[in-house]
């Protein structure tokens, strides 16, 4: 996807305010893409996505960029007894490490793990 959020007109009479016409919003990647690919077995079952965002500007005033980053994410469930189910989701594998759009540093790799039943 390509996002193009310029500020066109500002109904405001401060002349701080229309400082903004003609800024990109911030927090609105340029850029992005998302792919994901998924596997079923009757007991077992995969998803791996990969997730893209572009450049974008962290403020308002179009000063401060934020890189382009990509993470790369993967699902797997296995059915072990009747309804008991595990369940392994690992966030961003390769431990990208990025500032995410409110300016924080991204966690890195986040492992999530569950056991379940279904009835």
């Amino acid at each position: 996807m390509y996002y193009n959020s310029e500020i066109l007109k500002i109904h405001s009479n401060s002349e701080t305010d229309q400082t903004n016409v003609g800024k990109k919003l911030s927090e609105v990647p340029f850029h992005q893409a998302f792919a994901g690919a998924g596997y079923r077995h009757k007991r077992f079952s995969t998803f791996v996505s990969a997730n893209f965002i572009g450049k974008q500007w962290a403020d308002e005033q179009n000063t401060l960029g934020l890189e382009r980053y990509s993470t790369v994410d993967i699902d797997i469930q296995a059915q072990l007894y009747k309804g008991l189910y595990v369940n392994a989701l690992v966030q961003n594998i390769f431990n990208r490490i990025y500032i995410d759009k409110k300016g924080g540093l991204c966690p890195g790799r986040f492992i999530e793990l569950e056991l379940g039943y279904r009835f």
